[in-house]
């Protein structure tokens, strides 16, 4: 079985999911691409499996994902999975709005039926940030209870446990 893992990262926090997502499919027996989307098109025929991510900039997802979305309409159906990084799953009272935003309405939007999606935490990078950029995600933060954050190294919120067992649950569904 042969997969392809697309993405598109800002801040390398959903290169680093998509890198892990490789491991688990590799693990279970599939051989696996692994594809920036800001740096090539890949072809999705010939795969058994694509998963397309992207992390989530302002509300929206990075717009090399979208655009190999909606480039590869008919490629993609029956053999899709989406997944995102973004903020809001790591907020219980968030999850079921970016699930509608983040995955099924670009689905949507973009014509995928994705066999499945994956909602995933993020990390925040602050060393990725300018100084306007830190003020706004400390302002979000603190908004959700978190205060007095430790800008001298990354908070990550990433369930990895999480990550592998979807990884995973897609292998066993494809095989």
């Amino acid at each position: 079985m042969k997969a392809l893992v697309a993405y598109s990262s800002n801040t390398g926090v959903t290169a680093e999911i998509a890198e892990r997502i490789c491991d688990v499919l590799s693990s279970e027996g599939f051989t696996v691409a692994l594809s920036n989307l800001k740096k090539e098109k890949p072809n999705p025929e010939g795969y058994d499996l694509v998963l397309v991510g992207s992390g989530i900039k302002m509300g929206q997802w990075i717009k090399e994902s979208k655009n190999y979305l909606d480039a590869n309409q008919k490629e993609l159906n029956g053999k899709t999975a989406l997944f995102v990084s973004c903020a809001d799953a790591s907020v219980s009272k968030k999850q079921a709005d970016a699930q509608t935003n983040y995955l099924d309405s670009v689905a949507e939007i973009y014509g995928v039926e994705p066999i499945s999606t994956g909602l995933f935490a993020g990390c925040y990078k602050w060393n990725k940030y300018n100084f306007f950029v830190k003020q706004l995600v400390k302002g979000i933060l603190k908004e959700d209870g978190v205060i007095g954050v430790n800008t001298s190294e990354p908070l990550d919120y990433r369930d990895w446990t999480q990550i592998e067992s979807w990884a995973m649950e897609l292998a066993e569904k494809v095989s």
